[in-house]
């Protein structure tokens, strides 16, 4: 069925009321009344309504004002008029609410389509016999009898290699910390070493939720402009405490800090002693060029690395976090 189409259902009551002490005309009112009805449910596609003669009388108004009103729904599509029949509401009027769906049903990706939202990963690239067995393997670890606060010691040693090999920076095992995500390093970054109230300076636009996370923690926001070269150092208010910025793949503009603005932004660090949290959300992934060296492998000493798996394996594992702390 199209729209505009109707399956006729006789008329329907119409809970109207105008008010003639109202400044807004009594056409406009009616038809905002009929359209919220219609837009609530009230009204539903194929409801006949009544004549505007029928409607006038009913109401003790003009047969000007029905008319009016019907003609501004009409073009509005909420109402289409069949000759000989009457004047019914559409079935799917072209001003009306947007549909609800599921969850599920707004992260299905239409067939064909590529998705080009920034942040996703891409999984095709993964041997899924390899998949498979890292699974299995998984399932065969006993059960943890302690807690370890920093993570597993053979992850960390796992995450350790994979920051050598995929990353080029040299962390010993010590120095890697397990977090259920970014967004939990954050949280942990900001109950280890910042207090309440310290300032702390962001990409702007850039990653809401570290935003939230640093606020939520009582540090003072402060949003630093971005250009092709990445965070302006030069907009970096005084007294921070720390900088947070995503030098490989700025999130969510794209652009990649240049290796003059990674040697001032570090460099600023030590003079002003604050704290650069390096967030390399997707450093793995390869775009046009090879990598530039990461912060924290040009000054260990003022840098925190966080990485996630999330990005190169898949969305579920993005609790899959770790930071790499200073030595």
């Amino acid at each position: 069925m199209s729209r505009g189409d109707v399956v006729p259902r006789g008329d329907t009551a119409l809970p109207v009321t105008l008010d003639r002490d109202l400044p807004a005309p009594l056409a406009v009112q009616l038809a905002d009344a009929l359209r919220e009805s219609a837009s609530s449910g009230h009204l539903r596609g194929g409801d006949r309504l009544p004549s505007t003669r029928a409607l006038a009388d009913r109401l003790g108004v003009s047969r000007t004002v029905t008319a009016a009103a019907y003609e501004q729904l009409h073009a509005e599509g909420w109402i289409v008029g069949k000759h000989g029949s009457g004047t019914y509401v559409t079935t799917s009027p072209p001003t009306a609410r947007p549909e609800h769906r599921s969850a599920a049903a707004r992260d299905e990706l239409p067939s064909g389509r590529l998705a080009l939202l920034p942040g996703v990963p891409w999984a095709e690239g993964l041997d899924r016999s390899a998949w498979r067995r890292a699974w299995r393997a998984a399932s065969d670890t006993p059960p943890a009898v302690y807690l370890s606060r920093t993570g597993l010691g053979e992850y960390r040693e796992v995450i350790a290699e994979h920051l050598l090999r995929h990353r080029g920076l040299d962390a010993d095992t010590e120095s890697v910390l397990a977090t259920g995500g970014t967004t939990a390093a954050v949280v942990e970054l900001a109950a280890a070493v910042l207090r309440p109230g310290d300032l702390v300076a962001v990409e702007e636009p850039g990653y809401q939720r570290a935003v939230q996370a640093f606020s939520r923690a009582g540090m003072r926001v402060a949003g630093v402009p971005i250009d092709d070269e990445g965070l302006r150092t030069d907009l970096i208010p005084p007294g921070v405490r720390a900088v947070y910025c995503s030098p490989a793949h700025q999130y969510p503009m794209g652009c990649r800090m240049s290796a003059s603005r990674r040697v001032e932004l570090t460099e600023l660090a030590r003079r002003r002693d604050f704290l650069v949290v390096e967030d390399d959300y997707d450093g793995e992934l390869r775009y046009d060029v090879a990598p530039l060296p990461l912060l924290a492998s040009l000054a260990p000493d003022v840098v925190v690395h966080l990485g996630t798996t999330s990005k190169i394996l898949t969305p579920t594992l993005a609790p899959g976090g770790w930071s790499r702390r200073r030595r």
